[in-house]
């Protein structure tokens, strides 16, 4: 229920994957939750492959990083709480 409240506080951020569904269920000893998010057709990688190369200096890739995702990254760690990411 956590993840899920966490998840329903960050919606609507550009950089954050959006939950769009989720359920809880019953298995009778244990719980189990089901998360429907967003998909999303572009990540890391594939920017990296569009690229062309097979090796990226750790300075290109940390740029690529920053521009892409740090966005996000911060506006889950500026919450109060602080979001962590796993």
């Amino acid at each position: 229920m956590r993840e899920i409240s966490v998840m329903k506080s960050l919606k609507g951020h550009p950089n954050v994957v959006s939950l769009l569904a989720h359920t809880i269920l019953d298995m009778g000893r244990t719980k189990e939750a089901f998360l429907v998010m967003e998909f999303v057709r572009s990540h890391l990688v594939n920017v990296l492959e569009r690229k062309g190369a097979g090796y990226f200096e750790e300075k290109h890739v940390l740029t690529i990083f920053e521009r892409r995702m740090q966005c996000g990254f911060c506006h889950a760690l500026c919450r109060s709480p602080p979001v962590a990411h796993r």
